[in-house]
């Protein structure tokens, strides 16, 4: 899943919360829901981290 999309999908289970009267087992659902598109969220910007530091790495072995 792209992040753009788990970002999506975390507004719109965050709009359900706040608007929606929900029972607790829709309620539990929605965050077991948002935890995993959180974890997505995270992999994601890890591996962007990850790379930026490669690049930043090359960029200043290159520069020595």
């Amino acid at each position: 899943m792209e992040y753009k999309k788990a970002i999506e999908e975390l507004k719109q289970i965050s709009n359900k919360l706040e608007t929606e009267n929900l029972d607790l087992g829709e309620i539990e659902a929605l965050l077991e829901q948002a935890e995993k598109l959180t974890a997505v969220c995270r992999e994601s910007l890890r591996r962007v981290s990850d790379k930026l530091t490669v690049f930043q790495q090359s960029q200043f072995s290159d520069n020595s």
